[in-house]
């Protein structure tokens, strides 16, 4: 089997003076898929919507990078500030995360309030896992009606 480290990107090894202990994500090959896990990405821009756009862009991106795509995402951890949590603030996440997600491959999801991010001016921060199949087909069966 094959593992491959998606490394930061120049710039981004150190974080407050040490060199950091993560890469951006790990793929692990096997014969039928490639299993994908993103490291959690916090963004920059001004304000929850532009950030939560601009994570997805870049997890859309580490995808296309390995020859996947956003219907290949099987589960996502979305990391929220507790003074952000409202009904309006998340209405906001997930209109942009349906410009994102498709209904037909939307993924299992965790959404976990924290009392801060790293960094004031962060937000949200979302990771992801994807499988991504080798025949790049997906049979996808809707399960609704099932309880848990």
């Amino acid at each position: 089997m094959k593992k491959q480290i998606i490394n930061p990107e120049e710039g981004e090894t150190q974080w407050a003076g040490h060199e950091t202990a993560f890469s951006r994500g790990v793929v692990v090959h096997t014969p039928a898929y490639k299993r994908v896990f993103i490291t959690g990405i916090v963004s920059e821009a001004d304000g929850l919507e532009a950030q939560t756009r601009d994570i997805l862009t870049q997890i859309k991106n580490e995808l296309s990078n390995i020859d996947g795509g956003m219907d290949d995402i099987v589960r996502v951890r979305v990391y929220m500030n507790r003074p952000e949590m409202d009904e309006e603030t998340l209405e906001v996440v997930h209109n942009v995360r349906n410009e994102f997600f498709s209904q037909e491959h939307l993924p299992a999801s965790t959404l976990i309030e924290i009392e801060d991010l790293v960094r004031e001016k962060y937000k949200i921060e979302i990771d992801a896992d994807a499988v991504i199949p080798k025949d790049d087909n997906w049979e996808v069966e809707n399960l609704s009606g099932v309880g848990y």
